[in-house]
């Protein structure tokens, strides 16, 4: 009888603790995220050997503020800052939160800075937004090169101030939440970051065609995470939305990063070269 109770007690346990890990994990209760508390949980991202961040990662000062559609007058175009449009951009989203980072390449070969799908950037200060990938982004670093670029990220706290240049953030590492990550194996391979649509030696150049606009992607997809951080999850429109968006031409891709291999101390030209 005791055996019993005991062995009862214990599955009590587990279930509970089940059922309180899936409540952390639901859409709207992501610690970190939205308006939850908690710390950001992240497994460890760590900049390889060789290359170093100069400096401290900033928000952008606004110049000029443009509004994408007459009905959102708070999503900000991409375009909106000087500094996008004078440095090589990477990632997707950048409405709210776009950051300006430099790494350096202190070895004699020309290196590669992988930036995986998930990776998160904490802000430093209380009140601000920090941000999310969804989708892998390279920079390619000459030797013993400095390089200065705008990474565009997803805000994942809806409700706080947009990034700025009195913002500083550091490389938290990439999420562990179960709910997020179901919008990233969603997204898959999906054609979503700036340099899928501008060429990354010049921001400037046009947007290319295709059946969704960058713009109408990022936004699509800053509701889809907005969604998850804080409301009650992706809706079937949604879930269509992120189903339409192109697909990623693999042969366009480093064969190592699909067979998820890549080498951090090797060269990889960067996408569109």
């Amino acid at each position: 009888m005791r055996k019993t109770l005991t062995l009862f007690v214990v599955l009590a346990l587990l279930a509970f603790t089940a059922c309180e890990k899936e409540k952390i994990e639901s859409p709207g209760n992501i610690p970190g995220m939205g308006y939850t508390e908690g710390e950001l949980s992240v497994d460890a991202f760590e900049l390889p050997e060789g290359i170093e961040l100069v400096g401290t990662i900033t928000g952008l000062e606004e110049t000029t503020t443009a509004a994408i559609s007459k009905d959102d007058l708070s999503l900000k175009s991409t375009f909106a800052n000087e500094a996008v449009q004078t440095n090589s951009n990477y990632g997707s989203g950048g409405q709210f939160v776009k950051l300006k980072c430099q790494l350096r390449n202190r070895t004699n070969q020309q290196r590669t800075m992988f930036f995986p799908k998930g990776l998160v950037c904490k802000v430093k200060q209380e009140g601000y937004q920090s941000g999310i990938l969804l989708q892998w982004a390279w920079v390619s670093l000459k030797p013993n090169e400095e390089r200065t670029f705008i990474l565009h990220l997803y805000c994942i706290n809806k409700g706080k101030s947009n990034s700025d240049a009195q913002s500083e953030f550091e490389i938290h590492g990439i999420t562990n939440s179960n709910t997020m990550w179901k919008l990233l194996n969603l997204i898959g391979w999906g054609k979503i970051n700036w340099e899928h649509f501008n060429s990354v030696s010049t921001s400037t150049s046009s947007l290319k065609e295709t059946s969704l606009s960058y713009d109408e992607i990022a936004s699509g997809l800053q509701d889809a995470v907005w969604a998850l951080t804080n409301g009650d999850g992706l809706t079937e429109d949604q879930i269509e939305f992120i189903n339409a968006i192109p697909q990623l031409d693999e042969t366009e891709l480093p064969s190592d990063l699909l067979n998820n291999t890549i080498d951090p101390l090797k060269y990889y030209p960067e996408y569109g070269e």
